[in-house]
């Protein structure tokens, strides 16, 4: 489950800045409740009255993530705060034959920069005829961050060597 929302204020034809909230929960994140707060800034190739025709934008956000683990962690953690930054570029086209858009992603811990995801996705909509339409879509991501694997069923060897690693 989850919320995310973003507020902004236009600063001209290509530039505007704001903030970022969210809060989700996930047991497959062994996650009780993730929040993050951030400040955003973004830049737009195509001024902002072509928003909903096309779209080549540049999104930073910078701010701090608060997670509350349902289990004890690989790492001994059952709670943290870290400082994190994102950066995403989306190109979108909308037409009359249909839409298309791609976006490049990616997150950071700023107190542990190893650990990072980075990813792409994106998706072709066609208008086949009034009210039928084929999508197709996909994404690939590398994801080293996870920070929140949980301990439970793993030996003590095994968590030591996981404390051995992470020092690394």
């Amino acid at each position: 489950y989850g919320v995310s929302g973003m507020a902004v204020k236009s600063l001209g034809d290509h530039w505007s800045v704001g903030g970022h909230a969210s809060s989700s929960q996930a047991s497959y994140r062994n996650t009780d409740l993730s929040t993050q707060v951030a400040g955003a800034l973004e830049w737009d190739f195509f001024p902002y009255k072509d928003f909903t025709r096309r779209k080549l934008a540049v999104l930073y956000t910078v701010g701090g993530r608060a997670i509350n683990y349902t289990d004890t962690t690989i790492y001994g953690k059952t709670e943290e705060t870290r400082p994190i930054h994102t950066l995403d570029a989306t190109f979108g086209a909308r037409q009359p034959w249909g839409s298309a858009n791609i976006t490049l992603s990616g997150s950071q811990y700023l107190d542990g920069l190893k650990y990072y995801t980075a990813g792409i996705r994106g998706n072709v909509d066609v208008r086949l005829g009034r009210g039928l339409s084929f999508e197709i879509s996909g994404s690939v991501s590398r994801v080293r961050d996870q920070l929140y694997l949980s301990a439970v069923g793993l030996s003590p060897i095994v968590l030591g060597l996981t404390s051995v690693l992470s020092m690394n």
